[in-house]
């Protein structure tokens, strides 16, 4: 799979190349407001130079700590121009997450934005500095401005340190190298044609790797990044439109949004060339033609990115695709445990060589040295052992079957369910924890914590739902616990995971809150059909009974189409119950309908009027019990033949 690429050269040398080649040419908008590749350019060298007066070079790590935001793209050009390596610290990610990274990294720099200054309670010895409008002007005086050192830093040298799921509970950095990006995105530029006329939208999750492969390679061959807004991105229906709207022609989406996405219905005609996806195991297939080609990659952050792609075909028995074959530079080898290759349909570790390897564990040698291991088929190349099950086809493909050890994938998010017991046992009342995944018909995977605690209290299970939602994000946070009185074991001592029972999500009936309005019974109904269940109580949490944020979109949708209303995903996430969600879609709509609702003038009656007849009181009764409803418009239609 080897493919000519310039390696003597880094990604933000790639780009200075391109912003003086187009430096009037669009590089990234954002609602209506637009940088171009000269403007870019500038600022990140004003910033580069500022941080090379504080020290910065090669492998020197500085922390991001912003949101979606021209300045996040600044940022990671100054850094890398100043030859430093950046580590992204998304703001939606918990504080104590975020400041074991500080620590572990040991950045001593951070930008920020201004609306973010002090919200991240860092050490005395680590300088938060403020990209902010206001605030970059003071970062560079321009009587000051010094140059910035020409190609101190080298393809060998790091470009970014992004943190994955631990074992330990800790979540560990990964230290990725300017040529292991470099042949990543001149690949992907050659296989899809890429261009100057090309969109792409910047989506991914700010810590997630996929945002290097969005950003760069776009703004290296003079094509323009469109910057996505937070209220799109996780609704599938939103973001087909704002897709679609933006006129984009390639684009990375997760692929449990995919999923979704597939089955919507999409125009004939569309500016959208190739959808790519990946994250998690593509389970389904189009079972109908789509106006775009859609593409499954597989990779671990190890080895960059990805580093298998396969193309995804209309499946009228929606049997699982593969994870496809090899990318250029990438080589994988599906080994036994002797490190031998096994038959054509055998199942063995996939471990992955080639130009996407990364440097490794910052930190950490010797987990470096067991799952990165000097390759048995190519002197001087090292393979990494990515944990997961697979199998090589007869045709070259590659099917993903599996995990090794308990690390899973969850809503396009890897993580190891012992960094989330690791937690849990941190809570002073917790004993003992274990964590596993359920999978169920209609909800999917579902985190369940099995937990034995000091002495049981009263609503125990939502004080540590409250404790974990403090220190995890929310998709690695359990939606159901169970307590049990001791964790089973089997015969050498270990914990029998397969005799765990499966939790009992029956809610006694005395317990039971019925919905009580037309518009609780609508959320009921709406929750029942999406999450497979009738024991639903409107005291229930969406998300206790097994939801999550992909979910909620869904729930959300299905609403919305129900009620004919726009209603904001945020909703789902700040209502505690199912009635306190049904009261604050209930305010919302008598908010649009207000809105809506024509200014009637008043008329003089002339007479005592006449009473409503039955089927006219029923009509008003109606409307008082659900304004607005279009349950009695009568819809038709015409068909007519002939000149008019």
């Amino acid at each position: 799979t080897e493919q000519a690429f310039p390696r003597d050269v880094c990604v933000h040398e790639l780009f200075e190349a391109q912003a003086a080649r187009t430096p009037e040419a669009v590089a990234v908008t954002f609602e209506g407001t637009s940088l171009t590749y000269g403007a870019l350019n500038e600022q990140a060298t004003q910033l580069a130079a500022y941080l090379q007066r504080l020290g910065v070079g090669p492998d020197v790590l500085v922390g991001v700590y912003m949101e979606r935001s021209f300045d996040f793209i600044i940022s990671l050009a100054g850094i890398w121009k100043a030859g430093g390596a950046y580590v992204p610290l998304d703001p939606f990610n918990p504080s104590q997450r975020l400041l074991h990274m500080v620590e572990d990294s040991n950045v001593k720099i951070i930008l920020t934005q201004g609306h973010l200054q002090g919200k991240l309670e860092v050490a005395e010895d680590v300088s938060m500095i403020s990209l902010d409008e206001i605030n970059r002007q003071k970062v560079v005086d321009e009587d000051e401005t010094a140059p910035i050192v020409e190609r101190e830093v080298q393809p060998h040298h790091l470009a970014y340190v992004i943190y994955t799921s631990g074992s330990t509970g800790r979540p560990k950095g990964v230290m990725v190298e300017h040529r292991n990006i470099s042949h990543l995105i001149c690949g992907y530029v050659k296989t899809y044609n890429l261009t100057a006329k090309d969109r792409s939208p910047h989506l991914a999750g700010l810590g997630f790797d996929a945002t290097v492969w969005e950003i760069w390679s776009c703004l290296t061959i003079g094509a323009s990044i469109v910057l996505v807004d937070e209220e799109a991105r996780l609704s599938p229906e939103k973001l087909k439109d704002w897709l679609i709207k933006h006129k984009i022609t390639i684009t990375f989406i997760t692929t449990p949004l995919v999923k979704v996405m597939q089955t919507l219905e999409w125009p004939t005609h569309t500016s959208l060339r190739y959808l790519l996806t990946g994250g998690e195991k593509m389970t389904t297939t189009p079972v109908s033609p789509l106006p775009f080609t859609l593409i499954n990659y597989y990779g671990p952050t190890e080895t960059t990115v990805v580093v298998t792609a396969g193309e995804v075909k209309v499946n009228a028995t929606n049997q699982m695709p593969p994870i496809g074959k090899p990318i250029p530079n990438a080589r994988i080898y599906i080994l036994d445990k002797q490190m031998q290759p096994v038959p054509i349909g055998v199942p063995g570790e996939i471990c992955i060589g080639g130009l996407g390897v990364t440097r490794g564990y910052l930190g950490k040698k010797e987990l470096t040295q067991e799952k990165f291991i000097p390759s048995p088929f190519d002197k001087g190349e090292r393979l990494y052992r990515s944990g997961d099950i697979g199998t090589y086809n007869a045709d070259g493909n590659i099917e993903y079957i599996g995990r090794i050890d308990h690390q899973v994938k969850i809503n396009g998010v890897r993580m190891e369910l012992g960094e989330i017991a690791t937690v849990l046992h941190s809570h002073e009342q917790v004993k003992e924890a274990i964590v596993i995944v359920r999978e169920d018909e209609y909800i999917g995977k579902q985190l369940v914590a099995y937990v034995v605690v000091d002495e049981q209290q009263e609503h125990m299970d939502h004080i540590l739902q409250h404790y974990m939602t403090e220190q995890l994000p929310q998709v690695m946070v359990p939606s159901v616990y169970v307590f049990l009185n001791a964790l089973p074991l089997n015969a050498n001592g270990k914990v029998d995971r397969k005799a765990l029972p499966v939790p009992d999500t029956y809610v006694a009936e005395e317990q039971v809150v019925h919905p009580s309005t037309s518009m609780e019974k609508t959320v009921a109904r709406a929750c029942q059909e999406l999450l497979g269940t009738n024991n639903i109580s409107m005291s229930d949490n969406f998300f206790k009974l097994g939801g999550h944020s992909l979910l909620a979109a869904q729930f959300i949708s299905r609403l919305r189409k129900t009620l004919d209303v726009e209603i904001p995903l945020r909703t789902v996430f700040d209502t505690t119950t199912l009635a306190a969600l049904a009261a604050a879609i209930e305010g919302i709509l008598q908010t649009e309908q207000r809105a809506k609702r024509l200014v009637l003038r008043s008329v003089e009656r002339t007479s005592a009027g006449t009473s409503l007849s039955f089927a006219q009181q029923r009509l008003w009764f109606l409307d008082q019990l659900e304004p607005g409803s279009a349950k009695y418009n009568v819809p038709s239609y015409y068909r007519l033949q002939g000149a008019l």
